[in-house]
């Protein structure tokens, strides 16, 4: 029978190259979206709720009769039929949430 040798899982640290240069601002860039910190479950929730309740807003917002008579009055083609009324308002709601979402990016960062 042969022996067989262990199995090593990677080289070891001290075999390694080392470089005493500082790194660059792609490699800074490169290792903080690697190693960035998970945010805490609270504030991932809270991130992720923000958009459904802007949607939430938005929509309720689109459905009061009031927009519907705007609308119609605004664009005639929409009351021409109440699909091309639902097919106009899921593009203004598109249009605003995409500005909403954007616009708070753009503060944030």
């Amino acid at each position: 029978m042969s022996s067989i040798s262990p199995i090593t899982h990677g080289d070891v640290i001290a075999s390694l190259p080392i470089d005493a240069s500082m790194p660059s601002h792609e490699e800074l860039q490169i290792i903080n979206s690697i190693f960035r910190e998970n945010k805490a479950t609270k504030g991932r929730l809270f991130n992720e709720a923000k958009e459904g309740v802007i949607l939430i807003m938005l929509f309720i917002i689109l459905s009061i009769e009031p927009v519907d008579k705007l609308l119609k009055k605004i664009i005639p083609i929409a009351s021409s039929s109440p699909y091309v009324l639902i097919l106009i308002k899921g593009i203004i709601l598109a249009v605003v949430f995409y500005a909403i979402k954007n616009l708070y990016l753009v503060k944030t960062n």
